[in-house]
């Protein structure tokens, strides 16, 4: 197998494993609110993020252990493979398929991924063309975000700076919101709350959470990773869930703080909103940027009302979430073994397995009947 199929293979492994990997989340969290766990938000986001990685990182993981097996190395998780799971069940006759039909079945993948982009089929060529526009679609436009939150903090007026944490003030934004690079941490406030203690309070407090928590660097990942995955919707249901669950654990730890009343900042948080509707330009559009309300576009109001109705219920509601550690751990780990386990079963086999082996025999002896049935063979052998 050559680098290029090594790598196309790993693309679309990881495509598949977002989408499983997105299914075992919703099913584990439903899980546990049966169960009478009900998890808090901060649990559910931890959960997410890791079956987000591990979805990712289990190609690599695989390709490793094909290579290790290539060597000579063996391992138990070598002989695990969904392929020959179901040819097994085949000759043990539990699967009602003809031998022609269940191979084309497990072959189609194979020639999905190793025909795609590496021969001169027009389907493969306009599937290549169509993923690689659109990933220079989302890509410029990715360049173009990251473009005017520089010339946004650029335009800033400097404030305050503890260590590698900058303060900034702008006049052009409506809505505060939190940035980075590799070596600065960004704090953007407008300066229309200068008038009012609290709600600037509020700001710091809650961009500043957003810092500690990582949200601010798992935005830019997902957003540097959107031109790869624009096309699955599995991908951008991550993104839509991520950004929720950030907000919801982010106001839950901001509203928990001595001196904090969870009436004040949900009237913090409607002003915060209201001044999103009303301008133009609430905060730039930005990848590396984590503003505190969602922009105010048409086509985003609505679902911005709904987002912060789900919060200030949350912020309101005084049922406890659980969140005791042996329970998140568990949870974590078995989330991360189904999704490894997985990624193990549909991975393309290094070498022809003894099931694989019996199965190739039984095709090609299906075959062999079907072309003695043929009159042309019999005119064949006597001549």
């Amino acid at each position: 197998m050559s680098l290029g199929e090594a790598l196309v293979n790993a693309y679309f492994d990881a495509n598949i494993l977002l989408l499983v990997s997105l299914a075992l989340w919703f099913a584990t969290r439903l899980g546990l609110g049966a169960a009478g766990l009900a998890p808090s938000q901060s649990l559910l986001q931890r959960l997410l993020r890791l079956a987000f990685l591990t979805a990712l990182l289990s190609p690599l993981a695989t390709y490793l252990l094909s290579q290790t097996a290539l060597l000579g190395a063996t391992s138990p998780l070598s002989a695990v493979s969904l392929s020959d799971y179901v040819i097994s069940q085949y000759i043990q006759g539990r699967l009602a398929l003809d031998s022609s039909q269940l191979e084309s079945l497990l072959s189609a993948r194979r020639g999905l991924a190793g025909n795609f982009g590496f021969d001169s089929g027009h389907l493969s060529a306009a599937v290549t063309g169509l993923l690689a526009f659109g990933a220079l679609v989302f890509g410029l436009g990715l360049l173009r975000s990251v473009a005017r939150l520089r010339r946004a903090v650029i335009g800033c007026h400097s404030w305050r700076r503890i260590g590698s944490l900058h303060l900034l003030l702008s006049d052009d934004i409506a809505v505060p919101f939190a940035a980075r690079t590799l070596r600065r941490r960004v704090i953007v406030v407008p300066t229309a709350m200068l008038c009012s203690r609290d709600d600037l309070r509020f700001a710091i407090a809650h961009e500043g959470q957003h810092l500690r928590s990582g949200d601010v660097a798992w935005e830019i990942l997902l957003e540097g990773l959107k031109p790869l995955f624009f096309w699955n919707p599995a991908f951008h249901v991550w993104k839509s869930q991520d950004g929720r669950l950030r907000e919801l654990a982010c106001d839950r730890r901001v509203a928990s703080r001595r001196g904090v009343e969870a009436a004040a900042y949900c009237d913090f948080l409607l002003r915060i909103s209201e001044r999103c509707r009303r301008s133009r330009s609430p905060a730039p559009l930005a990848t590396s940027a984590v503003p505190m309300a969602a922009l105010g576009l048409p086509i985003f109001r609505r679902r911005a009302g709904l987002m912060l109705r789900q919060r200030i219920l949350a912020l309101l509601d005084s049922r406890e979430a659980y969140d005791r550690a042996p329970v998140g751990r568990a949870a974590c780990l078995a989330l991360v073994a189904v999704v490894l386990f997985v990624a193990l079963g549909i991975r393309q086999p290094v070498a022809l397995s003894p099931q694989a082996l019996q199965f190739s025999t039984i095709v090609n002896h299906g075959r062999f009947i079907e072309n003695r049935s043929d009159p042309g063979y019999n005119l064949v052998m006597a001549y």
